[in-house]
């Protein structure tokens, strides 16, 4: 009688195992479940061992049970997450969260980021460009009408001429808190889905040209740098810019009258985790209590200690900040 006890307990182990192999993988391959790259690697390793406790077992009715388990599991998930590689961070995220005061009426009924430039929404523009550095996942924060971004661009979108569907999760911060919580707050909203260094750049900016090259990434993370910006020429709406750019190749928080050269901050960034933690940023991982916070603030004190690089970008773009920017756009 023990030794059936122990059978019935060593098969119902094994089943425990495939199991808990199963809940595992749905955790860590799901694309609308928050977590740290700390985490996924601890239960990616969790995942190894179950497995292994399964195999060695040399059951037949367990090893069948775990493959059509995950056989069902990857015939549900989207192709480009079906791979074990969904344990690391997502590189970007697109901020779209903004009421757009400045663009109405046209934003009482559309979101800024999804208003038509050229034929496509403006935000498309920035997700192509994503897409053709090799970018395969996007966060996108929400706030004003959000429900118009997933209705728009789905959870998968294929941009023109890409090899392979952008993957998108959402931010609502409208829904979460009834209201955007300005860069710095989004940004840390999201933090627990990015990776350690992550690109981003504003749904409301127009540069067509912009490359979101891989190297740039590898660059910032080798570097001591906190973060590292694009500047731009200074438009006809910010003609005193927002940062100077040192010739070793920082960027500067110059006193407004210092006689140096001024840049504007084109939104386009790379920045690591640890810029959004103390001494930088106050506001807990995750922003659980949704605070609001700008992100100037931040990378001014940064610049004070020598934290952050800058390039000087000279391609198109345009911070399509108002109806007549918008119209100057269509008409080129």
């Amino acid at each position: 009688k023990l030794d059936i006890k122990l059978v019935y307990f060593d098969i119902a182990d094994n089943y425990l195992a495939a199991l808990a192999a199963f809940c595992l993988a749905w955790l860590l391959l799901m694309p609308g479940v928050r977590m740290s790259l700390h985490k996924r690697s601890l239960l990616l390793g969790w995942f190894v061992l179950e497995v292994a406790t399964v195999a060695l077992s040399f059951r037949r009715s367990s090893l069948v049970g775990l493959s059509l388990m995950f056989g069902v599991l990857l015939w549900r998930l989207p192709w480009q997450r079906r791979i074990l590689c969904a344990a690391t961070g997502i590189v970007a995220m697109l901020l779209a969260a903004g009421r757009g005061e400045r663009m109405r009426p046209l934003t009482d009924v559309t979101p800024k980021p999804l208003l038509a430039v050229r034929g496509r929404p403006l935000m498309a523009w920035c997700l192509q460009r994503m897409a053709e550095g090799g970018l395969s996942d996007v966060v996108i924060n929400t706030g004003w009408l959000g429900e118009h971004m997933p209705a728009a661009l789905g959870n998968c979108w294929r941009p023109e001429g890409s090899p392979g569907p952008l993957q998108l999760r959402y931010s609502h911060e409208g829904q979460d808190f009834g209201g955007a919580l300005e860069t710095a707050g989004g940004i840390v909203r999201a933090l627990p889905w990015l990776d350690d260094v992550f690109w981003v750049a504003a749904g409301d900016v127009f540069a067509p040209d912009f490359r979101f090259d891989p190297s740039e990434r590898s660059r910032l993370a080798a570097s001591p740098c906190l973060a590292h910006l694009w500047l731009v020429p200074n438009p006809p709406h910010n003609p005193r810019g927002d940062f100077g750019l040192s010739e070793e190749g920082l960027a500067l928080n110059l006193p407004t009258d210092h006689p140096g050269p001024r840049y504007t901050f084109s939104t386009i960034a790379l920045y690591k985790q640890a810029f959004f933690a103390p001494p930088w940023c106050d506001i807990p991982r995750g922003n659980p209590e949704g605070v609001k916070a700008p992100l100037a603030p931040l990378l001014r004190r940064a610049m004070e200690g020598g934290w952050v690089s800058a390039s000087l970008y000279t391609g198109d773009w345009t911070d399509v900040g108002t109806p007549e920017r918008l119209a100057e756009l269509n008409q080129a």
